[in-house]
């Protein structure tokens, strides 16, 4: 991989009602490559976005492995914060297709 940002996210698990992600697999950029998953707090992702780090999907390809993927923004509606890849004025947090866990 190429250097792709300071953090991405490869898995997801949302709330009970499927609008909120509570928690991520994220890994840490390590010279282009990918370290080590690490479990993350929804909080936490939006507090490194807000703190200027670039977090990035990381899809799987065909084989099984991580793909660079779309760039994760926060996108505010009605006072609340949802984490995206897309502005789409919808009130729930959407990262692609990334598989749960």
């Amino acid at each position: 991989m190429t250097n792709w940002g300071n953090y991405g996210i490869s898995a997801v698990k949302y709330n009970s009602k499927g609008t909120h992600i509570d928690q991520v697999q994220i890994h840490q950029n390590i010279n282009g490559g990918v370290g080590n998953v690490e479990y993350w707090l929804r909080e936490r992702v939006v507090s490194a976005l807000k703190n200027n780090y670039v977090v990035i999907t990381l899809p799987r390809n065909s084989e099984g492995g991580l793909t660079i993927g779309a760039q994760v923004i926060i996108d505010r509606i009605n006072g609340i914060e949802y984490i995206k890849t897309v502005r789409d004025n919808t009130t729930h947090d959407n990262l692609g297709n990334l598989p749960r866990f």
